[in-house]
């Protein structure tokens, strides 16, 4: 069922301080600003703050006092429940642990832990910005420190050991640290090349063209093309690898290269008809750069991406639905575990817990 944008608004502002709860940024028997100050603080309409508050007196977190105000449930009790502090980053859209974990909406986590959640820009992820937020991390003395789709390098690795507390490495690390002793929970691309690329050999597409970033930058998404191209290669289907030529340090924002990229390969004479993009992607932007060839998405040439990525989608599109229910539910186990225990679970691929399946945008 579809939600209206202040029911939207209403169930986001609740899942916000029902987190600030959990985490006792708001503790039990704090009070909580007042309607009208909530309202200017997020820069909503009070009826939308009224709704919120009714979701978290209904979920028991909150408690009204006539004449007094709204205050956190005293009696709720968080301790000697786990710490778990997750880390993750990513551009506007949630990154894909984000997505995997549920982190925004699954609060069966919250009920048996403590969770910290911190996010970051990835455009503001630099030594310092990650050094700053482990310094946070040691505040909150978690039992584990979840790095999710945080790219972990040498000197990360530094600062992390440095700390003396048990990490879990959701997502990417550099192919530097692959003696990397530590919990590593891999989101490989594997699954996802066996679905897509067969898809493609089963489909009617003649020719696919994958846009992807400069291979130095996704080391770990070589088995990913490698699985494409032997599908392709094994149904006589041509399969074009198109890196996305930018400087890191420019401003200028991904789909400007993917155009410019889709552009070259077009006035190049290649005429795949189905174009894979890794990232997310401006379809009315790559739709002007093919107006210039006279094609038109999606009768002659389909986009095939992830939909929450997609800026202006249009009916037709083929979007990759990805089913993280049984990862999820793994991941956490093990994290869970290893805060209980102590033990190192090393490294473990649960990719294999990850559906991918491919659907036209209505």
């Amino acid at each position: 069922m579809n939600l209206s944008r202040n029911e939207a608004q209403s169930l986001q502002l609740a899942d916000r301080l029902e987190t600030e709860i959990r985490n006792r940024i708001l503790p039990p028997g704090s009070k909580l600003l007042s309607t009208r100050s909530l309202s200017e603080q997020f820069d909503i309409d009070r009826n939308v703050v009224r709704a919120a508050l009714d979701m978290l007196e209904a979920r028991k977190l909150i408690v009204r006092r006539p004449r007094q105000g709204i205050y956190v449930n005293p009696e709720l009790l968080s301790l000697g429940r786990p710490e778990i502090y997750i880390f993750t980053f990513g551009g506007t859209t949630p990154s894909y642990v984000e997505t995997a974990l549920d982190l925004q909406h699954n609060r069966e986590y919250m009920r048996n832990c403590n969770v910290t959640i911190r996010y970051a820009c990835w455009e503001e992820l630099n030594l310092q910005t990650f050094e700053n937020e482990m310094v946070k991390a040691r505040q909150v003395s978690p039992g584990i420190i979840v790095l999710a789709s945080t790219y972990v390098d040498r000197p990360k690795l530094e600062i992390l050991r440095a700390m003396q507390i048990p990490f879990v490495i959701l997502g990417e690390y550099h192919h530097d640290v692959s003696g990397l002793d530590a919990n590593r929970i891999f989101e490989q691309f594997a699954p996802k090349g066996l679905a897509i690329g067969r898809f493609f050999a089963e489909s009617s597409y003649r020719e696919m063209a994958y846009f992807t970033f400069p291979g130095n930058m996704l080391d770990y998404e070589i088995e990913y093309r490698t699985l494409l191209r032997c599908h392709a290669a094994a149904a006589g289907k041509k399969f074009i690898e198109t890196e996305l030529s930018f400087d890191p340090e420019t401003e200028v924002n991904d789909q400007h290269w993917q155009q410019k990229a889709v552009h070259d390969l077009f006035a190049s004479g290649a005429r795949p008809d189905l174009l894979h993009f890794i990232d997310g992607v401006d379809v009315a932007g790559i739709q002007q750069v093919l107006d210039e060839f006279h094609l038109h998405i999606p009768e002659d040439v389909n986009l095939l991406l992830y939909h929450p990525l997609a800026e202006n989608p249009v009916p037709g599109l083929l979007e990759i639905r990805v089913d993280y229910s049984r990862f999820s539910a793994a991941a956490f186990e093990l994290i869970l575990q290893t805060v209980r225990t102590g033990e190192n679970f090393g490294v473990r691929d649960l990719t294999h817990l990850v559906n991918y399946h491919i659907g036209t945008i209505a």
